[in-house]
């Protein structure tokens, strides 16, 4: 049976896993992404993938996805929340392990995760966004990825007196931000929506701030996407008891889900990329080397 080694990069965490064909996690492991340094992440990369402890001559490829823009050869451009540019990730890997090695977005992978295996596998049209670090987004159209943008989260919103990035006042630490801007100090997302929960009338209001800018992005999205489906992962959406309907309800129109596959739906996702070529079409399609 193939297996190929998985991996989910992410800006606090990456994720590493091998998975056979019929989709079956047999080992997963994770680590905290070393930031600011690109020789150091090339070889903690490699050296995780040592870590699995896996016989490579079971391995047909290695899937990786990142949280950043990556070119039609499978070289990484940037990576703005690991703070790196130019990181040639596949052709390193490549060379050092001698696999075929599949990079793209992290939303990407993700996406097609969702849409072929997961909440959207009966829909046409599935825009998935994970709310992690930060804020990507994917179109899956017909069970084929469309269009995906690492810079989604990059879009301007105002609040109060400015403008911000998206993903710098509402993702996961966008949302520690956020609390900052309002005199609230929180270490962690999760600790804020337990504020929120607890009935702290100073989250509530920054609560109700929060619902404004991620409805306002999510019409965005609906408006322009018209997807039949909103697959949302990441982070955040471990406090989706708090959130989730409220948030739904200010979406026109939205048919807002949590992603099935939660936290696993990165590594899914680049299972899914790597199984769909080289079992199916058995050809290297953009994005990826081999």
């Amino acid at each position: 049976m193939k297996q190929v080694i998985s991996m989910d990069i992410g800006g606090t965490n990456m994720r590493i896993a091998l998975v056979d064909e019929l989709y079956r996690i047999n080992k997963v492991m994770r680590f905290t992404t070393i930031v600011g340094d690109k020789t150091a992440f090339l070889n903690q990369v490699a050296s995780i993938i040592g870590a699995l402890q896996v016989n490579m001559d079971d391995v047909s490829a290695i899937s990786i996805g990142v949280p950043g823009r990556v070119d039609d050869e499978g070289f990484i451009t940037t990576l703005p929340n690991i703070k790196i540019k130019e990181i040639p990730l596949a052709s390193f890997l490549t060379k050092k392990y001698q696999k075929p090695v599949f990079v793209k977005n992290d939303a990407a992978v993700a996406a097609l995760a969702e849409a072929n295996l997961g909440v959207g596998k009966h829909f046409k049209r599935t825009y998935f966004i994970t709310i992690s670090t930060g804020i990507g987004g994917a179109l899956v159209v017909n069970h084929q990825l469309q269009y995906s943008n690492d810079e989604i989260g990059h879009t301007l919103f105002p609040y109060k007196n400015g403008y911000y990035e998206l993903e710098q006042i509402a993702s996961g630490t966008g949302i520690i931000n956020l609390c900052a801007l309002n005199n609230l100090p929180v270490q962690a997302s999760s600790l804020f929506f337990s504020l929120v929960n607890s009935g702290n009338i100073q989250a509530q209001a920054i609560f109700n701030d929060w619902l404004d800018l991620m409805s306002a992005f999510l019409n965005l999205v609906q408006h322009q996407f018209e997807p039949d489906i909103i697959a949302i992962a990441g982070g955040v959406m471990k406090s989706k008891d708090i959130f989730l309907e409220k948030l739904t309800t200010r979406v026109k129109g939205g048919n807002l889900r949590p992603a099935e596959f939660g936290d696993d739906a990165g590594l899914m996702g680049a299972t899914s990329l790597a199984f769909q070529f080289l079992s199916v079409n058995n050809k290297t399609p953009q994005g990826v080397t081999s």
